[in-house]
């Protein structure tokens, strides 16, 4: 016998065929997931994008200079920041030496085969002239940027950290160069030398 009301409809029993409906599963954290695949692609963008910026030294170079220009006047116009500005320079200190450096180290002592010793191989730096140039533009844009906190500020005495810099400096360079003349190399690819049978020959 129904209970229902005659007014009310009766609710469709399920079918045998038709399975029972399940209970929904609680949400899985795709979040997470789609938002780290959304900064894989941008930076594959973003790559792809800065690798095109190879083929425009001069373009590079030149705002990386505007950029330089930019930071010393921040610092010269509010007198201070110069922490920033001395671990600045030390960070291009770095690049610099970096960038005068071979890939391989020749204080490894590695013997070169007798077949090699003729061949004609390039100046590979440690640190290549794209990554230095964008080492250097990424930062110096960063260390503009703190200028404009005045909490980051710290009072110090800047000619102490001039002296300081200007002789790290000296030293520094003063060792790279000694270690060029040690082993015989300059930090720039030479032009590579004909085989003597290519050269033209006087009758």
């Amino acid at each position: 016998m129904n209970n229902f009301p005659p007014h009310m409809p009766q609710p469709n029993p399920p079918s045998m065929g038709e399975p029972a409906p399940a209970n929904p599963a609680p949400n899985a954290p795709k979040q997470p997931a789609a938002l780290v695949s959304k900064i894989a692609a941008f930076n594959r963008i973003f790559n792809h994008r800065l690798e095109k910026l190879t083929l425009y030294p001069r373009a590079r170079w030149g705002t990386f200079g505007v950029v330089l220009i930019f930071f010393c006047g921040r610092i010269v116009i509010k007198e201070g920041f110069y922490i920033i500005a001395y671990a600045y320079g030390i960070f291009l200190l770095n690049l610099i030496i970096g960038f005068l450096s071979p890939q391989v180290d020749p204080e490894l002592d590695y013997e070169i085969p007798a077949e090699e010793e003729t061949e004609f191989r390039p100046f590979v730096r440690r640190v290549p002239e794209f990554k230095f140039w964008w080492a250097a533009f990424k930062w110096g844009v960063v260390s503009s940027f703190l200028t404009f906190f005045q909490a980051l500020n710290l009072p110090v005495f800047w000619p102490i950290l001039v002296m300081y810099f200007i002789l790290l400096a000296i030293l520094t360079m003063k060792d790279r160069i000694k270690h060029m003349i040690k082993y015989n190399y300059v930090p720039w690819t030479t032009g590579k030398k004909k085989p003597q049978s290519l050269l033209p020959t006087s009758k």
